[in-house]
């Protein structure tokens, strides 16, 4: 299968849903699935960014700004991570 056959499969499978709630961390893998959701669903889409102490402020800032860009809305949601033991180990 070619890479646009692969890219035509994915936004018919996205264009049949609802909509999509992408776990957006500004990465390439989620900017990728945000970009493509944000193709096949527009306004149906929405991004979620999780927030703590962990998550450089540079990052939070370049995920917004691309969110933006795409014209998605885009939720940030404070989480508290570093107060678990398990996730300081």
């Amino acid at each position: 299968m070619s890479y646009q056959e692969r890219v035509d499969s994915l936004l018919t499978r996205l264009r049949g849903m609802p909509g999509a709630v992408v776990a957006f961390s500004g990465g390439v893998d989620s900017s990728a699935l945000l970009f493509a959701c944000q193709l096949a669903l527009g306004e149906r889409v929405v991004a979620v960014t999780a927030d703590s102490p962990s998550l450089p402020r540079q990052e939070l800032v370049d995920a917004q700004v691309f969110a933006a860009e795409l014209g998605v809305e885009h939720r940030v949601i404070t989480t508290s991570e570093l107060n678990r033991d398990g996730y300081i180990r």
